[in-house]
């Protein structure tokens, strides 16, 4: 019976495996505890001279046009990778497409940036274009979790 191969195995709900119960203010507890442990072993100013010394090291190979600079002590090295992007004309794309393609391929948008710029110069009002419909807040991307010590309320005396 069970090598029958019209058996409804496909029609079968398939469960999804629930995760078990997870004791939320003992991880943030365990997330305070590492935080503090770091900044009483003096992790910060490591982190920070790394930084500053990472800042160092870079202003001073590209004055001195020198990519790659190796220590052979530690075996570390220090090395400028260019990266690179695509930057497309629009104008020359458009002419080499089809109609059909250029529908697919080339999408009229707005600079987000340039508008922020104007609405910070008063060239702009968030309030109007926000009445008129030409921009809502909305959700991007998942949610992020910031897990940080809790600022004491200010108290607000009534007058």
């Amino acid at each position: 019976m069970g090598d029958n191969p019209f058996d409804d195995k496909m029609n079968q709900k398939m469960s999804t495996p629930q995760l078990p119960e997870l004791d939320f203010v003992k991880i943030i507890r365990r997330l305070a505890e590492i935080e503090d442990e770091i900044k009483s072993r003096g992790l910060d100013p490591l982190l920070k001279k790394k930084e500053e010394l990472r800042e160092l090291l870079k202003k001073h190979m590209l004055q001195d046009k020198r990519d790659v600079v190796y220590d052979e002590t530690s075996n570390w090295e220090a090395v400028f990778v260019q990266r690179f992007e695509d930057v497309w004309n629009v104008n020359v794309l458009k002419k080499m497409l089809k109609p059909a393609q250029r529908a697919r391929y080339i999408v009229e948008q707005v600079l987000p940036k340039g508008v922020t710029e104007g609405i910070k110069t008063g060239d702009l009002s968030r309030a109007t274009l926000e009445k008129g419909g030409a921009v809502k807040r909305q959700p991007k991307g998942k949610p992020a979790l910031y897990v940080k010590e809790r600022k004491p309320e200010e108290e607000v005396s009534p007058d």
